[in-house]
């Protein structure tokens, strides 16, 4: 489990690495969770 600031700071840098052209599978990728977390 992952602390809420870290959460946090996860979901804040895939979005902006999604706004910023990268594919939400791939960003997720890089934060070591999956598109089904990110979304859940």
């Amino acid at each position: 489990m992952i602390s809420p600031s870290d959460r946090a700071l996860a979901v804040e840098l895939i979005q902006e690495a999604n706004q910023n052209g990268a594919r939400l599978a791939l960003a997720c990728k890089e934060c070591n969770i999956s598109v089904r977390t990110y979304e859940g």
